[in-house]
């Protein structure tokens, strides 16, 4: 355990992502664990920490490709 009682979990409203966060809360609170969810607004979808990683991470291996490539 990292030792946060209480932690936010921030995602969009995708089927997938209310799906696991219910499966992260449910576990959580067995476990006597706070969890908050904050949904993020259609329009911010690109704001996301992890959509910008992941669209980092996707353009660097698309660069990677192209140049063992060449």
């Amino acid at each position: 355990m990292l030792g946060y009682n209480k932690v936010a979990l921030r995602g969009d409203g995708e089927p997938a992502m209310r799906a696991l966060i219910r499966l992260i809360s449910a576990a959580r609170l067995k476990q006597g664990l706070a969890t908050v969810h904050q949904e993020a607004p259609p329009d911010e979808h690109q704001g996301l920490r992890a959509e910008r990683r992941a669209a980092t991470v996707r353009a660097l291996g698309k660069t990677f490709l192209a140049t063992i490539q060449e």
